[in-house]
């Protein structure tokens, strides 16, 4: 396999991911690619959107740009494992099922409509979380605020249930915010900035007829995202851009728009495998 991509990948990451010591008053992120990441604040540790499987083609081809950093099962420090919408690279059964196996007091926490899918994998209906728009979930050792989140348009189930989510995530005094899949909508600003956001995670890889007609469901782009982060949290993070051929983006040009329109804001372009200390 090519590792091309990765910063640093199989036991040197996992190793860094448990060994790393997070101070009060800071909190530490990784990027897997994708949407999916790892913070750490304190001992605690949360998975945000992991796919780590290879995601083969029909033709035994893999349809990533580059391979999952390690397997699933490898994972054996996971406290909690978010995930933010059923599509599989963001939702995986083989990634959840694997995480679980290997963290087994680990929680996960899904929309409330997509708890089937991780007890139809094997996992035990006690661990998972079921989210709901702006109903907050306070664990042992971190607190999450759910937000629905249009993935195009808004979803929800028969009983109202949003499919799509965003958290803040409140960790050692810290706000993470991932967006999950979503565009724009006219109460989002406004809710993003109630949450006290210090570091938010954005997708920049855009919308458009092209994509569109091949049912590929699109996000907010790097200028959206440029203006949303700067106006609504301190430090932003896009996402989304690099996994995938025909929906991925350069984020030069994001650092464009920050650049041009917001100087005074931080923003910080991750690889993947690469750890980022955030300090409050």
């Amino acid at each position: 396999m090519n590792y091309s991509h990765w910063y640093k990948y199989g036991d040197e990451l996992l190793a860094e991911i448990r060994d790393t010591e997070v101070f009060p008053g800071s909190i530490a992120i990784w990027f897997f690619g994708q949407a999916g990441f790892a913070l750490k604040a304190g001992r605690v540790v949360v998975y945000i959107d992991p796919y780590f499987n290879e995601g083969k083609n029909p033709d035994g081809t893999s349809k990533r740009r580059f391979p999952p950093p390690f397997a699933p099962d490898c994972v054996d420090h996971a406290d909690y494992v978010l995930c933010t919408h059923k599509h599989s690279d963001h939702l995986d059964p083989y990634t959840l099922t694997g995480i679980a196996s290997a963290s087994p007091d680990a929680k996960f926490i899904v929309p409330a409509p997509h708890r089937a899918v991780l007890i139809d994998g094997g996992i035990d209906e006690s661990s998972i979380i079921g989210a709901f728009d702006n109903r907050a979930i306070t664990l042992e050792k971190c607190g999450i605020i759910p937000n629905g989140c249009p993935h195009g348009v808004f979803e929800t189930d028969e009983y109202g249930n949003h499919l799509h989510m965003g958290y803040a995530i409140n960790m050692g005094g810290i706000c993470v915010y991932h967006s999950g899949d979503t565009v724009e909508w006219p109460e989002m600003r406004p809710m993003l900035k109630s949450r006290g956001i210090d570091v938010i995670l954005l997708p920049i890889n855009g919308r458009d007829w092209e994509r569109d007609r091949k049912g590929i469901i699109g996000n907010l782009n790097s200028r959206e995202s440029a203006y949303i982060g700067a106006e609504c949290a301190d430090l932003t993070i896009p996402m989304h851009h690099d996994l995938f051929e025909g929906n991925s983006e350069n984020p030069a040009h994001f650092v464009h728009y920050m650049h041009q329109y917001h100087k005074s804001k931080k923003y910080k372009i991750m690889v993947p495998g690469e750890r980022f200390i955030y300090v409050k």
